[in-house]
């Protein structure tokens, strides 16, 4: 049976002449290497930061080590962790090596965003859809980033797919395809939850096979039952309580401008009129385009809004996890909407202009975060290198004391120091983070005759070495404070 685009209840595909379909597969392969070439030509320059520090420590061990750590200490389900750690058995927990994982997951989003654009609309759509995905600072940023947020959006972006397609045909193949996305998204991060309530209940009304649409929502829901205990036990230990103690409103903006440019934050002029352009495109291709054309557009704009609303509703409930990243299964259908509407009859050359600029903005983002070093991760590894090879009769204490995981892919000998030891040098690292939450670190300089002898600075951080005229044995309180720890390590 012929693919049925959205809206349409009965269709003819549109036939294209051969070498116009090899045109688009050049161009679509051109985006991926793209893509390719953002993602992985510097995926391994900047260091581990917290969170990937802890996937390193996950991947560390054996398997049940691996499933035991995410289930006493994660916030998301286990599958992109068990995937890492396949991985980095063949390729390494180096940064290069272990985050080209979700490198690979980054590059696999940009044909399949093409063709949702294709599928829901025209070539020309799936094109403009694909270029967003290969360039969009915030996709890339999570493609060389060791967590699950890549292989959420591509699962997400899976689930788009076969919804589409599930929307204009009978056969029960696509609505199984859309079941086991949205399944292998549920046991990727709980925010893929938000983008597949409305699908299923799009499907449900909507569907030409209602039967097929009835078995896969429940085949999704049995896996939805399945990691409630999990969710449950990790909302209490998972570690995500810090989010509710900042400001929310601050977040939400936060996730709004990282939509737009991920972490390069130019909200300049020229960002404000691409924005105001891109929203009156989306505005005359609804009013001028056909009943199918906007039926579709409010598909997406409805998928997109509750991806992003119901999260905001839990918030009332006590369960407020509003993070830029966990939001980011709405990034694609937003995407795919101004694609749609770029490309829709009537706009024209405009649109594609438009398109063109919005890519271009997106690499002049892009190239601004790698070229800027306050912009990018948290850079431990040169503080691991200013603090040179591990010392006899030094402590290294880290400020905030949580941070120090961050410094063990660095040092993996570091460990708390629980015992008096006999020290004459301790050197204070206080970490300074990009958020506000972060910057007001309070140290206590070690006293007991120990003086500053030197000061360096990296990035976001200060190093200051202190030297006593001779070794003294230090309790551990009186290193360890209410914000900073105390560590030492083997030689």
């Amino acid at each position: 049976m012929a693919r049925v685009t959205v809206g349409e209840a009965v269709t003819r595909p549109r036939i294209r002449a051969l070498p116009r379909v090899r045109g688009t597969t050049l161009v679509v392969g051109a985006l991926a290497v793209g893509a390719v070439a953002l993602r992985f030509w510097d995926v391994g320059d900047q260091s581990y930061w917290y969170d990937e520090a802890i996937t390193v420590d996950l991947v560390h061990g054996s398997f049940g080590h691996m499933l035991a750590g995410v289930h006493d200490h994660e916030a998301t389900p286990p599958l992109y962790f068990a995937l890492a750690w396949l991985w980095a058995h063949v390729f390494g927990d180096s940064e290069a090596g272990l985050r080209s994982l979700s490198a690979l997951f980054g590059v696999l989003t940009v044909p399949v965003a093409y063709l949702i654009g294709r599928d829901i609309s025209s070539r020309r759509a799936g094109l403009i859809a694909a270029a967003f995905a290969a360039f969009s600072p915030a996709l890339i940023w999570y493609s060389q980033e060791a967590r699950s947020y890549a292989l959420m959006v591509l699962l997400c972006a899976l689930s788009l797919l076969f919804f589409v397609r599930a929307l204009g045909e009978t056969r029960p193949r696509p609505y199984a395809l859309w079941a086991l996305a949205v399944a292998l998204a549920l046991l990727t991060h709980y925010f893929s939850l938000f983008i597949s309530i409305p699908e299923a209940v799009v499907l449900l009304l909507l569907a030409p096979n209602r039967r097929a649409a009835i078995a896969a929502t429940g085949g999704v829901l049995a896996v939805g039952v399945a990691v409630v205990p999990l969710a449950l036990y990790q909302r209490v230990h998972g570690g995500a309580a810090w989010i509710q103690n900042n400001p929310l409103s601050g977040r939400v903006r936060s996730a709004a401008g990282f939509f737009a440019d991920g972490f390069a934050h130019e909200r300049d002029v020229l960002l404000a009129l691409v924005g105001a352009a891109l929203v009156a495109v989306a505005v005359v291709a609804f009013r001028r385009g056909d009943a199918r054309l906007r039926r579709a557009m409010l598909i997406l704009l409805g998928l997109a809004v509750a991806t992003a609303a119901i999260p905001l509703l839990g918030v009332a409930a006590g369960s407020d996890y509003i993070l830029d990243r966990n939001l980011l299964a709405a990034w694609l259908p937003l995407a795919v909407l101004l694609a749609v509407a770029l490309a829709a009859p009537g706009v024209g050359r405009l649109g594609l202009a438009l398109a063109v600029a919005v890519s271009l903005a997106f690499v002049a983002a892009d190239h601004k975060v790698a070229a800027r070093r306050e912009l990018q991760r948290d850079d431990w590894r040169d503080v691991s290198a200013l603090l040179g090879p591990p010392r006899p009769r030094r402590a290294i204490t880290v400020a905030p004391a949580w941070q120090k995981l961050s410094l063990m892919p660095y040092r993996p000998r570091l460990a708390p120091m629980f015992r008096p030891a006999r020290l004459d040098e301790i050197d204070e690292v206080t970490f300074r983070g990009k958020d506000p939450w972060h910057s007001h670190q309070v140290v206590v300089p070690p006293g007991h005759g120990f003086r500053p002898v030197g000061t360096r600075s990296v990035q976001r951080f200060t190093i200051v070495t202190y030297r006593a005229p001779r070794a003294s044995t230090l309790a551990p309180s009186a290193l360890w404070t209410g914000t900073s720890g105390a560590f030492v390590e083997a030689r």
